[in-house]
């Protein structure tokens, strides 16, 4: 805590444990002047809870999902640049094994999904 405040800032965050955040989730980085209360939830969750019930100070959210809800005229959040996740999402395509497809080009014509729309993006 800084000699120019006489309490720190309570915070509640809320998102992934990553290689980038566990040293603040074990406490073993303590920001100065803040009272951080880490909790460790998996992204959509985290997404849905913030989004749903407005429920932590701070959280991990998608792009997309603040794209999304600030089109909508939602400007509850503010977006920071900071990425506790670094990684390419759409690395890998997964099929079912018993519908013949073997290589790339027998994708062609075919259907593809997605979890949720908001990976769409």
């Amino acid at each position: 805590m800084s000699l120019l405040t006489s309490a720190p800032l309570h915070l509640t965050y809320a998102g992934g444990l990553y290689d980038r955040t566990a040293p603040l989730a074990t406490g073993e980085v303590r920001p100065e002047g803040i009272d951080l209360n880490y909790v460790p939830v998996v992204p959509p969750e985290a997404f849905w809870r913030q989004l749903k019930h407005n429920e932590f100070d701070v959280s991990e959210m998608s792009c997309a999902n603040y794209l999304t809800v600030f089109s909508r005229g939602d400007r509850r959040f503010i977006a920071i640049p900071v990425y506790p996740s670094r990684t390419f999402r759409h690395s890998a395509v997964y099929i079912n094994p018993a519908n013949g497809i073997k290589r790339p080009e027998d994708l062609k014509g075919r259907r593809i999904g997605c979890a949720e729309y908001y990976m769409t993006m």
